[in-house]
């Protein structure tokens, strides 16, 4: 059986906070680059689809948005891409409160949105 996502821990309630989450993130990074190479398929390809931020998603808490990974899943989150059951609602540590401006300051040009 190939390795995949799920066969990583789910570590999305175990940060405090989002830029702890972030943090550790980057941290992981770190340490993946030098323990293993990066090739498809790999453990720390994978790791990095948990862990790395890819999107600011809007909550439907007013003002509130919640950072995921490539998955479209909570930062940390070994659910695979279009499993279902989770709600951004609930990972209330990882919601974070952005302006329009600073979430312009670090995506891409053209992909920032507004926060409802």
């Amino acid at each position: 059986m190939p390795f995949t996502i799920s066969h990583l821990p789910d570590i999305s309630r175990s940060h405090r906070y989002a830029a702890e989450a972030t943090a550790c993130a980057i941290a992981s990074l770190n340490s993946a680059l030098l323990r293993y190479p990066i090739r498809k398929a790999s453990r720390a390809y994978f790791e990095m689809q948990r862990d790395l931020p890819y999107f600011i998603q809007a909550t439907v808490i007013p003002a509130t948005c919640i950072l995921v990974n490539r998955n479209y899943k909570p930062i940390g989150s070994n659910q695979a891409a279009g499993d279902r059951g989770l709600k951004y609602e609930d990972f209330k540590a990882l919601h974070v409160r952005l302006t329009p401006a600073q979430i312009a300051a670090v995506v891409s040009p053209g992909s920032a949105r507004p926060v409802p």
